[in-house]
Formats: structure tokens, sequence, C-alpha cells
């Protein structure tokens, strides 16, 4: 792009705002690249990489014609990752029926009669927003289908030897379900999905808990250095780090980005000072292995923290996690 620093002043506001404009087509892309949707992981990491390109591409040379090839090169990226999201949410829903499948068909096995099995399953469009309505119907079906297999065992029902075996398939395909459902296909721990899940549970079996809520403080500039290759890496390890941290019975989640959520089983006598120990003991150097050789990235975190009062929402819950640790952040005390 040519300077215009001696040109008249509307020449010189038009080169801003042409320079504002491509800075802001290239945050644009760059977004994309760090906020796919949560599908197949090495769909994402594709996508990434053809994201970047394309971003590279407009940085080396911004003219009108470079501009359109990566126009062209956006469009049909985009449309090739939502045909790929599209096939896994399918398969996804394959699966999902094809377990339903399976318990009616135990069920029906077993006693004819015992209840209604499930029959029906909303489409594509309509299963992520059924997913906890599904998986509480399943798990009442499981629920009967034991009950039922465990009369068939004590010599009530004669088909129980013979339903063996599609049992045994239906509890390894409904593990993987119930996986897939929960999971963070980026660094195993539990999803956000199941962080809410299991403090709604909590809530409800009014017990006593707490959350911590951390966020990697400057992850962007790690991209923006390393890559979203190493990212990912740090991500994982930043997760798995975490995770050693608490006890067993407590539960560390992605929460999304490079936000994570640790629900702890119970309340805690200086929840502040903790949180503190906690967030430090994460900051530090990370060792990360590529395939250019292993190096160090330096990574801060930052925590916020709340204890469940009684009457409040896990909406509310996590708002005051939030805000309270970005109270911190503006005070420069986070750490």
């Amino acid at each position: 792009m040519v300077s215009l620093g001696h040109a008249s002043p509307e020449l010189q506001e038009m080169d801003s705002l042409c320079r504002a404009t491509l800075d802001s087509y290239l945050a644009a892309i760059e977004s994309m690249e760090a906020h796919p949707a949560e599908v197949e992981q090495e769909l994402v990491a594709a996508h990434r990489r053809r994201l970047r390109e394309i971003r590279t591409a407009i940085s080396a040379g911004p003219d009108p014609q470079a501009l359109e090839n990566a126009r062209i090169r956006l469009d049909e990226e985009l449309g090739e990752f939502a045909d790929g999201a599209a096939s896994y949410l399918d398969d996804v829903e394959k699966e999902t029926r094809e377990i339903l499948r399976l318990l009616e068909g135990a069920e029906g096995t077993l006693a004819e009669g015992s209840g209604p099995p499930i029959r029906e399953l909303p489409g594509p469009s309509s299963l992520l927003r059924s997913l906890d309505l599904i998986h509480r119907r399943v798990g009442r079906s499981v629920t009967r289908l034991q009950a039922l297999e465990a009369l068939a065992l004590q010599g009530h029902h004669a088909p129980a030897a013979n339903l063996e075996p599609q049992l045994q398939l239906l509890r390894r395909r409904l593990g993987e379900a119930e996986a897939l459902a929960s999971t963070d296909p980026l660094t195993g721990l539990a999803n956000r999905r199941e962080a809410g899940r299991i403090m709604s549970g909590r809530i409800e079996s009014r017990t006593a808990f707490s959350i911590m809520f951390f966020d990697l403080d400057g992850f962007k500039s790690v991209n923006d250095r390393y890559g979203h290759y190493v990212g990912d890496h740090v991500l994982r390890s930043f997760g798995a780090r975490l995770e050693g941290q608490f006890r067993a019975g407590d539960v560390v989640c992605r929460w999304g980005g490079d936000e994570f959520l640790a629900v702890l089983g119970t309340g805690l006598e200086d929840p502040i000072a903790r949180a503190g120990d906690v967030a430090a003991r994460m900051c530090g150097l990370y060792a990360i292995q590529t395939p250019s050789g292993a190096f160090n990235v330096e990574v801060a975190a930052s925590a916020g923290v709340a204890e469940h009062i009684p009457g409040e929402t896990s909406e509310e819950l996590f708002a005051r996690a939030d805000a309270f640790l970005y109270q911190l952040k503006r005070t420069g005390v986070a750490r």
C-alpha cells in the first residue's frame, strides 16, 4: 500500500480508512482461527491452518488481486468447514440413534410392555438444543434396563443369556456417546456442558461447593508468536497441570478458549488465598514439543473464585467468580 504521508488531508484520511479496514479484515480471519466450532480435532486443525495461510497471503501483499484471491479462498474454506462440521454432527446423531435403538430392542426383549421405549429423536437442527433432554431420557431407559436385567439374571426371564452380547455392545456405545457429549476434544477435560450439569446437580442436591475460574493472561500473544499448533499444546499442558492441583472428587473443565473452570466438592476456608495460590503455581514455563524441536513458553494465569450461596443459580455463581477474576486483573493482584 502506497504511503500518502505528504498528500492532502482527504487522501490521508482515505489511506487511514483503508489500513483500518485491512486490519479489521485480518483480525476477523484471526478470530475465526481462534474460535472454530468444537468438532473433530483434525478438522479444526486443518481449518485453522488454511485460515492462517489466507491471512499470511494477505499480509504479504495486500493488493487488489491478493484481496480478491483471499475472498474466494475464504468463502471456499468456510463452506468446506461447514460441510465437515455438519458431517461430524450427522455422525453424532447416528450414534445417538443407534444407542436408542439398542435400548429399545433390549427393553423389548427383557420385559415386553415394561415401559414406553424411546421412539423419536429430534432432527439434526434441533439435536444440539436437545442434548440434555436426550441425556435424561437415555438415563431413565438405562436405569429401567438395568433393573430388568437384574430380574432376568435371577431366573425370571430366560432371554437374558441370549441378550448379553447386545447389552455389552450397548454399554460400550453408551459410554462412548457419554464421553463425546461431556469431554472437551482438545484437552480431554470435562467440557462446559458437563461443568454446567455438575453445578446444577450439586445445587439441586443442596451440596456445598465452590468454583474457581481461570483465564490465561495474554494467551493471544502465544498464538500470534508461535501459531495455534503451539497454542493448542499450551492449553493441553495447562489443563493437565491444573487438574493436578485438585483432589480426585473435584472436576476441572475447559470452559472455552483459554478459560478453565474447577468445581470443588466443598467450600473453602480462605477462597481468595486458595485461588491465588493455585494461579501462582500454574504460572511459569511450559515445555512444548513441536516437529521442529522442543522449547519453553511462558504462561501466566489469573483466577477468580466463588462459593455457592443457597438459592443461587449456577449462572449467578459463575458471574460472581468471573467478576472477581476481572476485578483482580484490574487491580493487578490477580496472582
